[in-house]
């Protein structure tokens, strides 16, 4: 259900536009009815919840029931982002190993999803911006965006610098290119090519993830779970396969 007009439940903060999902100031989903505890402000006029109060002086909105304070204290500011994982970075480097790279535009949208709701920005778009990276020079400088997104991101929450954007993007580049080259090969340049490819790729990629999984830790004070889901650890089967075939394929046509 979406909420009539456009004013945080959880701070009172004017939408930018109907559109929006997350709050600016505190991440808050502004999106759903806010028929719950954590309202403290009205989402149709933004009139501040008197205590105890069941409806909106102004407008009549029916609130939810009141928290003490000790409840807002945990509930706020929003957990948007606290219910996220650290992600091995071994998964990372082996999903990048068995799809020969193809992990590095999931991986990308993944990402960006979430920086979208860290920057609170419905301009990302998080599978466009994967698939990006697929297409040379622009995908590169994509991606490089994208490493200096999750720098900010770590510097904005006290961080010291973490992302190397240019050398992240460089080892894409090269990714790519041996990635390229891998395809019109066989035999042990096959091989060859695709261990710099996708070692070139699980290299960027768990430079960035490093930082990001520095991020989710910032965001709470309670330890961050590290975690494999199951679609993961299907992606890693379905891939294994994938590259024993290319492995079979590549040896099984050498010229005798």
């Amino acid at each position: 259900m979406i909420t009539p007009a456009g004013f945080c439940p959880r701070c009172g903060t004017q939408r930018r536009s109907p559109v929006d999902r997350f709050c600016r100031e505190c991440g808050a989903d502004v999106r759903l009815a806010s028929h719950d505890a954590r309202t403290r402000f009205c989402p149709t006029c933004g009139t501040e919840r008197p205590l105890g109060a069941a409806e909106c002086a102004e407008c009549s909105y029916a609130f939810g029931p009141e928290q003490s304070e000790a409840e807002r204290e945990v509930d706020d500011p929003s957990s948007l982002e606290l219910s996220y994982y650290q992600t091995n970075l071994w998964l990372v480097t082996l999903l990048c190993l068995v799809t020969a790279g193809l992990y590095l535009p999931v991986w990308m949208a993944l990402t960006w999803s979430e920086l979208k709701r860290v920057y609170r920005d419905v301009n990302m778009y998080p599978v466009w911006h994967g698939l990006s990276v697929l297409v040379p020079i622009y995908g590169w400088l994509r991606f490089y965006q994208h490493c200096v997104a999750i720098d900010n991101a770590v510097q904005h929450r006290g961080g010291a610098s973490m992302v190397r954007p240019r050398w992240a993007t460089a080892a894409v580049v090269i990714g790519s290119v041996a990635g390229l080259a891998s395809a019109w090969t066989i035999g042990g340049w096959f091989v060859l090519l695709w261990l710099v490819s996708s070692g070139m790729f699980a290299g960027a990629l768990a430079h960035t993830q490093t930082a990001l999984n520095y991020y989710r830790r910032s965001l709470s004070n309670e330890e961050t779970p590290v975690t494999v889901r199951g679609w993961e650890w299907g992606l890693l089967f379905f891939g294994s396969i994938f590259i024993l075939m290319a492995l079979f394929a590549a040896f099984g046509d050498t010229p005798k």
